[in-house]
């Protein structure tokens, strides 16, 4: 035997019963969401309570508020998701390049395409805790919302 191998499959074991433990507590809870905010305001303290935006993995909706319709749901760590939605949107719906890399939005292209107007556009957002949880509720809100912006093919991914 390997006993190296065999600490590290107790070890994974272990670590997927924390997993399942943690989902466990998950199940008498529901997300909290946002009030739907301007995409382009700073961040705010305690929007929803001992949830940090800047820390929260979640699902969020990017609503166009002269119809107040939700365009897109997605999912991820919401901070930078907002972010990069914003900034692509701001780049006239171009990916923002960077020295070695670049980086898009099919949210944010979209956005600008629809209305240039960055104030037209509101975000609200909730904190799953899950980033496994937050694809399958993504999934299950584009399913029944049915978001204009969203590819059904990319649906919690």
């Amino acid at each position: 035997m390997n006993s190296v191998y065999d600490k590290a499959r107790v070890e994974y074991f272990n670590m997927l019963k924390e997993k399942i433990r943690l989902e466990g507590e998950r199940l008498n809870v529901q997300p909290i969401w946002s009030e739907p905010r301007p995409i382009n305001e700073k961040n705010k303290k305690g929007e929803i309570p001992n949830h940090p935006i800047s820390k929260a993995i979640g699902v969020y909706r990017i609503i166009y508020k002269p119809t107040m319709v939700v365009m897109y749901i997605g999912c991820g760590r919401i901070v930078n998701r907002k972010t990069r939605h914003r900034d692509v949107h701001g780049n006239g719906g171009k990916p923002i390049l960077h020295l070695n890399s670049s980086s898009s939005s099919q949210a944010g292209i979209h956005m600008y395409k629809h209305d240039k107007d960055i104030n037209n556009w509101l975000f609200q957002w909730c904190d799953v805790g899950s980033v496994g949880l937050s694809e399958i509720y993504e999934l299950k809100l584009q399913q029944e919302e049915k978001p204009q912006f969203n590819n059904p093919n990319m649906a919690g991914k």
